[in-house]
């Protein structure tokens, strides 16, 4: 069963099992407003590759990347994280049309691979969407529903114009939990700032920790720029809370412009 939160903006979820002969594209695609999130399906966090062993010889997995298709097509562009692009020439999936700036696992069969430029032709056997939020600021009126509750083993890397966030917390299960990255609400847009302070935060709606699981986000922060004193890059400061009895962890981040 899917529960999802709808508290504040709207969400929307598109929820694909995609069939085709014996394997199954399993994509979460949540484009989320400002409070999102869902932990029902614990299946979900893993890897969505195939269980066929025969299929491992000859199938790959992309790190995280974002998706180019300005016309919307079934045979779109992938920027990989890891400086790989990839151009999807075939799919076992023709109703998948992802938008522009999508983040995403893949799964492929390579087609061809060019180690010179960096590029790579494939074909589309798998994949899984990632959820991605704008930033939120941390108005008066949010400041109680965010939450400080924990989340642990916590790795941050900046790619492109997302920030992207790698966590673990607990569940039992039956509680949607919240998250969100924040940011003080009286920035002003005049390109004064030489450092930006962020805040990821977690409300766990008095779940009982039970299990942990791992979860990956990806946060648009595109809208850090016009506060940025510098042209081209600002540091970021970034915290949150690993213990309600601790002071919040932090990691710093440059965020180098991507337009």
């Amino acid at each position: 069963m899917l529960k999802v939160c709808n508290s504040h903006k709207t969400i929307l979820i598109l929820h694909f099992f995609l069939k085709k002969k014996n394997n199954y594209l399993k994509i979460f695609y949540m484009k989320i407003k400002q409070i999102l999130y869902l932990i029902a399906l614990a299946a979900a966090f893993t890897s969505c590759l195939s269980k066929n062993d025969s299929l491992f010889e000859s199938t790959y997995i992309t790190w995280l990347g974002t998706v180019e298709n300005p016309m919307e097509s079934n045979l779109f562009t992938f920027a990989g994280d890891d400086g790989i692009t990839y151009y999807i020439r075939e799919t076992n999936f023709p109703e998948f049309k992802p938008k522009t700036d999508t983040r995403l696992f893949l799964v492929y069969n390579l087609l061809s691979k060019n180690e010179t430029t960096k590029e790579c032709e494939i074909r589309l056997v798998d994949g899984r969407i990632i959820p991605t939020s704008d930033l939120l600021p941390l108005t008066k009126a949010v400041a109680d529903t965010v939450g400080k509750d924990p989340v642990l083993k916590v790795d941050m890397y900046i790619a492109r114009n997302f920030l992207n966030v790698n966590f673990s917390f607990y569940v039992s299960g039956n509680v949607i939990h919240t998250f969100n990255m924040v940011r003080p609400d009286t920035l002003i847009a005049d390109n004064s700032l030489d450092t930006i302070k962020l805040e990821f935060r977690h409300n766990a709606h008095y779940d009982i920790p039970v299990n942990m699981i791992e979860y990956t986000m990806c946060f648009n922060i595109s809208e850090l720029q016009r506060f940025s004193v510098n042209p081209d890059s600002v540091p970021l400061v970034i915290s949150w809370f690993e213990s309600t009895q601790a002071p919040p962890k932090k990691i710093n981040l440059m965020y180098k412009f991507f337009k």
